[in-house]
Formats: C-alpha cells, sequence, structure tokens
C-alpha cells in the first residue's frame, strides 16, 4: 500500500502463524502476531492477513488456529468475533517479575 506520510509504498500490517513449537500443543495453528498500522485500519488489511494465516494452518492439515488478545482490546476482539472467533475464558497469562522473579531463579 501507500504511505499517507510518504506517497511510497510501505509495509502497512504483518502476520505470521504457524504449527506451534511444542508437540503437547500439535495439531494446532498459532498467531504469533497480527498487526496493521493504525493509519490503514478498516480497510480490509487484518481481514486478508486473518484469512491468509487461517489458510496457511487449512494447508497445512492443522485443525484449528488459536491466538491471544488483551482482554481490554475490545476492537480487536470485535474484529475477531466478526470473523468467526470464539474467544475463549480458560486461559490466563502468568507473569513472574522482580522479586518474585529473582527468588525463583536464585541457585
Amino acid at each position: 500500500m501507500t504511505s499517507p506520510l510518504s506517497g511510497a509504498a510501505a509495509i502497512v500490517g504483518i502476520g505470521a502463524a504457524g504449527a506451534p513449537s511444542e508437540p503437547i500443543f500439535g495439531g494446532r495453528g498459532e498467531i504469533r502476531f497480527l498487526y496493521v498500522d493504525p493509519d490503514f485500519k478498516r480497510r480490509g488489511i487484518g481481514r486478508m492477513l486473518l484469512r491468509g494465516l487461517a489458510r496457511r494452518c487449512v494447508e497445512e492439515g492443522l485443525g484449528r488456529l488459536e491466538w491471544s488478545v488483551l482482554d481490554w482490546n475490545d476492537p480487536a476482539i470485535g474484529f475477531y468475533r466478526a470473523q468467526g472467533a470464539e474467544i475463549l475464558g480458560d486461559w490466563r497469562v502468568c507473569r513472574m517479575t522482580g522479586a518474585a522473579l529473582e527468588t525463583a531463579g536464585a541457585p
């Protein structure tokens, strides 16, 4: 696409998906990232990228496609639902920082 700022060709969206690296999660595809430049949203780019990632999973014989979205990201959640995705509530992100990380990582 053409950048609205410079008029030159520009990358305005990117996505990556594939089979998980851990065999325990086999049989499914994972979207590792999906991003559209905010200046180019609502032009069908995200839909095109998501469809391409889904197509790749179908071609690889993967039975489902999964990814994460932050619970406060209502525009993304709405977009994913509009594309047919089900928003699951059974996974939680775990994070360890600061003193907890230092303690867990202590010899």
